[in-house]
């Protein structure tokens, strides 16, 4: 079942790439207008205040790196893991290995001030924790993204009826970055 879906994704990937290439040809202005946008912004600001970041995605290598040759993440972030990083389990082995990346360019990792990005509590944030069991450095704070107010009371809805998202929420200090809140002007 696993190679099933590697092979999957990795058709997707292609084709993702081949729909950049195509749209960035045609549109590149698509891409400054990406939903996400606002998440680029706190990168950017977080990169002028000089902390070090590395971003981890559950897509195919092939389409990552297209996006980040157009939408210029390579200028924000020192490392992408993507789905073929984190063979063998999920996104706490791409943490473990973005860890191992930082470190072997001389960058120190500051234990407990980490912060994790990401749409999902479980999947993004909350993965801080599995990889907090082989390294207990591993833990900060987490930025959970939501498009907008309704998003957030649904969340905290899902947290008070879950104990695994609720353990996350008590285990991580939390905050929500609602994209719709933020003004995409020049400021």
């Amino acid at each position: 079942a696993q190679n099933i879906a590697a092979a999957i994704l990795e058709e997707y990937g292609k084709i993702a790439a081949e729909i950049c290439d195509k749209l960035y040809q045609n549109n590149p202005e698509e891409f400054e207008k990406s939903n996400i946008a606002p998440i680029f912004k706190l990168a950017q600001m977080y990169a002028v205040l000089g902390i070090p970041m590395v971003g981890f995605t559950a897509n195919a290598r092939v389409f990552v790196e297209k996006l980040a040759k157009y939408l210029k993440l390579s200028d924000i972030f020192l490392d992408i893991a993507t789905d073929e990083t984190m063979a063998g389990g999920g996104k706490e082995i791409a943490i473990h290995h973005l860890i191992s990346i930082l470190e072997s360019k001389g960058i120190p990792i500051p234990e407990g001030r980490m912060i994790f990005v990401g749409d999902s509590l479980r999947g993004d944030i909350g993965t801080s924790l599995t990889a907090r069991d082989k390294n207990r450095g591993i833990f900060g704070q987490g930025i959970l993204v939501l498009k907008d107010r309704s998003a957030l009371v649904e969340i905290e809805r899902q947290i008070n009826a879950d104990s695994r998202l609720r353990h996350i929420a008590d285990n991580i200090d939390v905050n929500a970055f609602i994209v719709e809140d933020v003004p995409l002007d020049e400021k």
